[in-house]
């Protein structure tokens, strides 16, 4: 408190719930490039394999601005070889957000982020998505279980 007091900085207060009725404003601007799908299988061109797809992949322009789809808590930030850099997002009420294939990231594990900020740019894409091109990974959980985004994006 005493270093907030000097800086003039204050704690972010940032609502963390997450009500049904609220929709997500769009992270990035572009097409849809593969669907969520947990009922079927859909094919994933790069491994040239069928699969399960517990996310959207939204197109993109390498360097492209990645924003805050709503009020939210970084929970995680970390990189794997599928999605590469990624960002773990708790939005409230039991739902978290992933956004991989970040970098350049301007948040970092427990910063309370408002919706609409910038958190890092796009990445070139991982060897999982190289066919696919640039493209944002973005799932939506509730309780852990994968939940398709586009019922809760802004349309």
């Amino acid at each position: 408190e005493e270093v907030a007091a000097e800086t003039g900085a204050k704690p972010a207060e940032v609502d963390f719930r997450f009500p049904m009725e609220q929709k997500l404003s769009w992270p990035m601007v572009g097409e849809i490039v593969m669907k969520y799908s947990m009922d079927k299988t859909v094919l994933f061109e790069t491994l040239g394999q069928y699969r399960y797809n517990p996310a959207v992949i939204i197109g993109g322009t390498v360097g492209d601005g990645v924003k805050a789809p709503a009020n939210s808590l970084v929970k995680e930030v970390g990189s794997n070889m599928e999605i590469g850099t990624y960002m773990v997002l708790n939005i409230g009420d039991g739902y978290e957000i992933t956004l991989g294939q970040l970098e350049n990231l301007n948040f970092k594990e427990g910063d309370a982020v408002e919706a609409g900020v910038v958190l890092g740019t796009l990445a070139s894409p991982s060897i999982y998505y190289s066919a696919e091109g640039p493209s944002l990974f973005m799932k939506l959980t509730k309780d852990g279980e994968s939940v398709d985004p586009m019922n809760f994006l802004a349309s």
